[in-house]
């Protein structure tokens, strides 16, 4: 019976040695697994995060573009059609006396088409001032002063060349001034 004994507990020794090791393998697979399982789970949530984070950033940058690229365009229309506004007005008044009804159809129009842009302007103005630096929103009020300053030659009866020139320079300038700004703004410098 001693020899059964010594058997079984030889023979439990042996059991319990090998399960207790395949039992420990076995924890510290579970184990490692669990970690992968959270090591993979936090990657990816910080993926995700650097994903979102960056789909904001760029998606904040197309506005500002959109925005910053719909002010140059208008302010483009715009200065064009009071360069156009003058230039019909200067050539109707060349015009003789009794000339100068045929050429308030094209006054007319001309000062239309300087409506709609400086309206087209004034929206896109509005819509880059929420989204640009402020010094171009104050850049492009001074853009408009200075066209506005250009369309008020059409009723100073004291006109001359030299206003004229020097008026569509500081235009001119101006605008120069606002697409740097733009420019700026856009490659954050």
């Amino acid at each position: 019976m001693g020899f059964l004994y010594a058997a079984l507990s030889l023979l439990g020794g042996w059991f319990g040695g090998f399960f207790g090791a395949y039992f420990r393998k076995k924890g510290e697979n579970l184990a490692t697994k669990e970690d992968i399982a959270e090591i993979t789970r936090a990657t990816k949530d910080i993926e995700h995060k650097i994903s979102n984070e960056f789909w904001v950033r760029q998606r904040n940058w197309d506005i500002k573009r959109d925005a910053a690229m719909e002010l140059v365009k208008e302010a483009g229309s715009f200065q064009e059609s009071v360069l156009n506004a003058l230039s019909i007005w200067l050539s109707v008044r060349a015009l003789p006396p009794n000339q100068k009804e045929l050429g308030a159809a094209d006054t007319a129009a001309g000062l239309a088409r300087h409506k709609q842009c400086t309206d087209s302007f004034w929206r896109a103005k509005m819509v880059a001032t929420l989204v640009l630096h402020n010094d171009i929103a104050t850049q492009a009020n001074s853009f408009e002063a200075s066209a506005r300053k250009v369309m008020e030659l059409m009723s100073d009866p004291a006109y001359s060349q030299e206003n004229y020139t020097s008026r569509i320079f500081d235009m001119a300038k101006s605008r120069d001034d606002l697409l740097r700004l733009i420019r700026d703004d856009l490659l954050g410098q």
